[in-house]
């Protein structure tokens, strides 16, 4: 007699063994592998960039504030108003709580678990098994595209990538059973991935859902099709509002930035090339070492899977709307004639501001893995093959994982970063201002941005967006060219010069590469002082082009409009009597009107006051501030808020007010199954 059946576990048995089996499995993976030095806490984007932002953010919110302006990288910059902070991305609140390095590893983890589920989910609601779909869901999160992100320390990258699988479930849930409900739910979710901090992720996930949603209605007819659009549309511009607070200031940011025009080159830089391709199948080694934009490994099992699901494309619509969101995705991602780029860079929002576009290779492997997962589900397939696929599989994501640890993580010192902490006390001591001492490094000796933790201030930094005034100076005053393909950090040549080869920023000590020598400034141009003077430009380009040709700025101020009743002539001092981050208080003692020069970067924004009394501000020499001040004694403080946080806030607050709205006019399975 055979033994009973055992009873199949109910769906809620089910969904709990899965939610347990995927959390305990990425948290084995992110503090097994990930955290395991060389990892991701050596990360070359994380030492050099996402620590520091969140270490910034961190000491602010303890302090009950919120950190608008950060001095001391690119001689200023915004900081809260630049989305790649995630200053407005609540779970990033957590390193206020942990800690850096411990609230970086459990967002890693969480964000890791809620790609997987995504991916899972979205994997039953294309047709395939539970296990193909669980399947699909542990090889994404393992793939090279998606680790190399966070072994490199791109913590805020690897976040945004895993809400891609996730965004695309909700608009197949969307799309498949339309509701106001699952308009707010797609909305919200699509404005968290923008907060998390990187814009590129958000815009390539954005057009793939767009190409997806059109081809998986294209054969339902055109009400289908067109009912199809304006539901993704809605969720799309309802998400941008609800972001509406930091979207307003950033894109600010980007008008005031060295990205403020389309540049053909910047935007070209860093295609798929031919070989690139090969990476599919050829896991990254010694002799095949794949840039970290380009790494699409799937291994062959997975790609052949995915070429044989394609003889259902007639009868499957899931196929079909994969197998053509991978096939936009890596034309785009590759290097097309010079005509079809430029005629793209016309019609495609987004294509022309942003470089990198192999970035876009992450839709290929997405929709490799989720083909394949469907031939496997097609019909029944011996265990066997299937056993040998997965094993193969996960053997060349194996191969490939030391090699990009070698390649991806940063040396673990940078020898001058203790001697300029005590370098940056030593010049405070005597400053009850405790004005941030300018200094002029390479990042061969500190970390571009390590200013924020030490309390130093420089022209360098590690970002994506600099200040186009101070990008365009730093450069033309060296003697340098602006380059057109890098916008991150200035071009390393300047470090190749005289330490104190500007002067115009105050700068007090560097390092002097030709004696290999740490050297003090014993006679800094001033950080403040008075003009009595002034020249009026027609814009700030031709400002930098008149200081670099040897214009006295610090006796005739340049000014893009006339101010009236300057002396010409006089004398005065200034005093710097206290410094924060989003303020400066100055103390002017002059026989004369004049203009008071402020050496910090010039940004909307940035309000001033004269004695108690309202003054207009603006930009003077290029980059730094200006206001003018009468004679006699004067107490001037300069106070910065961003001019667009207000009207972002009205439209947020309308924005929730609305998905809240559609959320309570829907059944709640609607919005919560």
């Amino acid at each position: 007699m055979n033994p009973p059946a055992r009873p199949s576990p109910s769906p809620a048995v089910r969904r709990r063994t899965e939610f347990f089996w995927l959390i305990a499995l990425t948290g084995l993976w992110t503090f097994g592998w990930l955290a395991r030095e060389p990892g991701m806490l050596q990360g070359l984007d994380y030492r050099r960039y996402y620590f520091f932002n969140a270490d910034w953010l961190r000491r602010s919110l303890l302090a009950g504030e919120i950190p608008w302006w950060n001095p001391h990288v690119g001689l200023g910059r915004p900081f809260a108003g630049d989305l790649q902070t995630t200053a407005f991305y609540p779970p990033a609140w957590l390193h206020a709580v942990l800690g850096v390095p411990a609230a970086t590893m459990v967002l890693v983890w969480l964000h890791q678990a809620w790609a997987a589920w995504g991916m899972g989910h979205l994997g039953l609601r294309l047709g395939l098994s539970r296990a193909a779909a669980w399947l699909g869901a542990g090889l994404l999160v393992a793939s090279p595209v998606f680790a190399a992100r966070f072994i490199n320390g791109g913590v805020h990258y690897g976040m945004a990538l895993c809400y891609l699988p996730g965004l695309f479930w909700l608009l197949l849930r969307l799309l498949d059973e339309p509701g106001g409900g699952r308009v707010a739910v797609l909305a919200t979710v699509s404005a968290l991935q923008l907060l998390c901090g990187h814009p590129q992720v958000y815009w390539l996930t954005h057009l793939g859902l767009a190409v997806f949603a059109l081809l998986w209605t294209a054969g339902d007819g055109w009400w289908v099709l067109v009912k199809g659009v304006f539901l993704f549309g809605a969720a799309l511009l309802l998400g941008l509002a609800l972001t509406a607070p930091v979207l307003l200031p950033f894109i600010e940011l980007i008008g005031e930035s060295n990205r403020a025009g389309m540049s053909p080159l910047l935007s070209t830089q860093g295609t798929m090339q031919a070989r690139d391709w090969l990476g599919l199948v050829v896991p990254p080694s010694d002799s095949f070492i794949p840039d970290i934009e380009s790494l699409v490994l799937v291994g062959a099992p997975v790609l052949l899977m995915a070429v044989a699901a394609l003889g259902r494309w007639r009868t499957d619509r899931a196929v079909r709307a994969l197998a053509g969101l991978a096939l936009v995705a890596a034309v785009l991602a590759s290097s097309l004639p010079e005509i079809i780029r430029q005629g793209l860079m016309m019609v495609l929002p987004g294509f022309a501001a942003f470089r990198l576009p192999a970035r876009l290779d992450v839709l290929v492997v997405f929709a490799l893995l989720l083909l394949a997962g469907s031939w496997l589900s097609a019909v029944r397939r011996p265990r066997w093959l299937v056993v040998a696929a997965v094993s193969l599989t996960v053997l060349s994501f194996a191969a490939g994982l030391p090699t990009m640890k070698r390649w991806y993580v940063l040396p673990a010192d940078y020898p001058a970063e203790p001697v300029v902490a005590g370098l940056v006390r030593e010049l405070q001591a005597g400053d009850p201002a405790r004005v941030p001492p300018r200094l002029n490094f390479s990042a061969r000796h500190i970390r571009e941005n390590s200013g924020m933790v030490t309390g130093h201030s420089t022209f360098n930094g590690y970002v994506s967006l600099y200040l186009g005034r101070v990008w365009e100076y730093v450069h033309l005053a060296a003697g340098l060219p602006p380059p057109p393909t890098i916008n991150t950090f200035p071009d390393v040549r300047i470090f190749e010069r005289d330490p104190f080869l500007y002067q115009s920023m105050n700068l007090a000590g560097g390092f002097d590469t030709r004696a290999k020598e740490m050297r003090l400034n014993a006679a800094p141009d001033p950080r403040a002082y008075l003009c009595y003077a002034s020249a009026v430009t027609t814009d700030w380009h031709d400002s930098i082009r008149r200081m670099v040709t040897g214009h006295d700025f610090h006796r005739t101020a340049l000014l893009e409009s006339p101010v009236a009743g300057l002396a010409g002539k006089g004398r005065g001092t200034v005093t710097i009597t206290g410094f924060a981050h989003e303020s400066v208080w100055l103390h002017t003692e002059s026989d004369a009107p004049a203009v008071l020069v402020l050496a910090e970067a010039w940004y909307p924004g940035w309000t001033v006051t004269v004695n108690g009394q309202d003054a207009p501000a603006f930009p003077v020499n290029a980059w730094m501030r200006g206001v003018r001040v009468p004679s006699g004694q004067a107490e001037v403080q300069w106070h910065y808020r961003s001019r667009w946080f207000a009207a972002g806030c009205a439209v947020g607050a309308a924005a929730l007010v609305l998905l809240l709205a559609l959320a309570l006019r829907s059944k709640p399975p609607e919005v919560l199954a």
